[in-house]
Parts: C-alpha cells; structure tokens; sequence
C-alpha cells in the first residue's frame, strides 16, 4: 500500500507497505499510466496530483495558521514538515514521536494526524492507525482521501466489511478518481464477491482505459463467474499493457481453452513457453487433459 505524507509546503512523499493476499493495491500504475507494477499498491494509496489539490492544502495551511505568528502553531507546522522528512528516510518512529508533538500542539492539525496514521502504519501498528485517521476524518470529515486510506489500513487488518464501507464513502465524496474503485473491487474479490468487484473494476476501467493491472483483475473476476469470452477480452488488454507477464499469458491462455478456441489457447501456449517454461508445462498438461476428454466424448 501507499500513503501519502503530507507538508504545508505542498509537498508529498509517497512511501511503501504490503497489502496480504491476492490483488488489493493501489499500484503506480493507477499514478502513473502505462506502468505495471496490484503487487502491492490496492494503492491507493493516496494521491495527490493535481493542483486542486495544492490549492486545497495551501488553504488549510493558511487556515490553520493564517499570517499570525503564534509559536504553538509555527512549531507543530515545523514538527509536521521534518515528520516528513524522517518518513521519507524510513524513520518511522522518529517520524511518530515528532507528529505526536506537533498534534499535542495544535490538536486540530488534520494533516499531521493524516500523517501519523501512515508512520503508524508502516510500524505494523494499524489499531494505532485506524484511530489516527479517525481523528483526521473528524477534522475533515469531506476528505475523501483520508477514507480512502482507513479502507486500506482496513484491509490490511482483513475487515473487507469495514474497507468496504470506507472505500464507499469515499467514491461517493470523490468519484472521479480509478483507485478507490480499484481498491474496492480488489476488496469485493476477497469476499468473493465476483458480481460487485467486475462492477466496480468496470468503472474504475472506464476511468482509467490503459492500466493493465486494472484489467487483469477484471479478468480474474470475469473469469471467477464462467463469463470466459469477457474475460478473454480484459486480459487480452492487459496483455497489451505487459506482453512479457507470463502469469496473464497464462491466464488468457486457460480463458481460450474454456470457452472452446483451442487454436488461440496453443498459440498463447507458444507465447507462453518462451515466457516461462513451468507455467508453460502447467498448460501443456491442461490442453493434454482437455484433448484427451474431447476424444473420450
């Protein structure tokens, strides 16, 4: 997963942390198209990348400190700001003690308490984590990027309810952005819940038509529901975004074989060994098998 640290200065800094299991990221790629990298982003998260979004901290920085010169609130501002700069060395607990004195100061400090949430995060101490965002949420209950972050931090702990419900609310208060529909839909594929998460994969394919990380996970969910011309489809766009992956070629290839193109099926085959022997082997066998039942009919 990622998150987002963030300083009155404008600046950010992205640091890093795994999601457990199959697909939940929020990947570079939904940053930065046309980069593959879900082995997690989910991601997600959280993305600052547009002026907007500077013009709205610049307003918060101002708010919160205006012009005045009170001591209090330049120093918990300086705290925040090296917080940052500790993070971004990967000195998280440095990073903890220096946001816990800067929220002690300004205790309605949303971003500092954004922040510790994410240090908190990256020491494994996600209760800690969940209740620092919380507090951000109360401060800015508008901010869609702080749910989107407790959904991450959710999934982290495996509440695919409770990430959910955040991820939810947090498309409703921004819905024109892919990874909080890619997230969700990577949450829906956890709960094997294959209908919502080729729904919620869909839009977030809609908004962001060249992520290749995107479609292979509609194509795994597609595929979950026997629905294989689709996800022949999905995957064939992620294989565009990646031709050298051969766990897609693998996947695209076992699709052709089920809905009955035997001859797309050995041709991804060929691909396929060139890619990876084991896995081309592992389909070697499948198209043995799948002749021998023919000939058995």
């Amino acid at each position: 997963m990622t998150l987002i640290l963030r300083s009155h200065k404008g600046h950010t800094l992205v640091t890093k942390a795994s999601l457990p299991a199959i697909i939940i990221t929020v990947n570079s790629n939904l940053r930065k198209r046309n980069q593959r990298t879900w082995r997690p982003s989910m991601t997600t998260i959280f993305i600052t990348r547009s002026v907007v979004v500077f013009a709205i901290m610049t307003m918060c920085t101002v708010f919160l400190f205006g012009q005045n010169t009170d001591p209090e609130a330049l120093r918990a501002k300086q705290l925040n700001d090296k917080a940052v700069v500790e993070s971004d060395l990967g000195r998280f607990e440095e990073a903890v003690s220096l946001l816990i004195e800067a929220v002690k100061l300004k205790p309605e400090y949303g971003i500092a308490y954004g922040n510790l949430s994410a240090a908190l995060f990256h020491l494994g101490r996600t209760d800690d984590a969940i209740i620092a965002i919380k507090k951000a949420i109360d401060l800015d209950p508008a901010s869609a990027r702080n749910f989107s972050k407790l959904g991450s931090i959710y999934a982290e702990q495996g509440k695919t309810i409770e990430a959910a419900t955040a991820l939810k609310r947090a498309i409703k208060l921004q819905p024109e952005f892919p990874e909080k529909y890619y997230n969700l839909g990577c949450i829906y594929i956890r709960q094997s819940n294959w209908s919502d998460a080729v729904s919620s994969l869909q839009q977030a394919a809609k908004l962001d038509p060249n992520n290749g990380q995107i479609f292979t996970n509609l194509g795994f969910a597609l595929a979950s529901l026997k629905r294989h011309r689709e996800a022949i489809a999905a995957y064939t766009i992620a294989a565009k975004s990646d031709p050298a992956d051969p766990a897609i070629r693998y996947s695209l290839a076992n699709q052709f074989l089920l809905a009955g193109d035997r001859n797309s099926a050995i041709a991804e085959y060929v691909i396929l060994k060139r890619l990876d022997p084991t896995l081309s082997n592992k389909f070697y066998n499948l198209l043995t098998a799948d002749r021998v039942l023919n000939l058995a009919k």
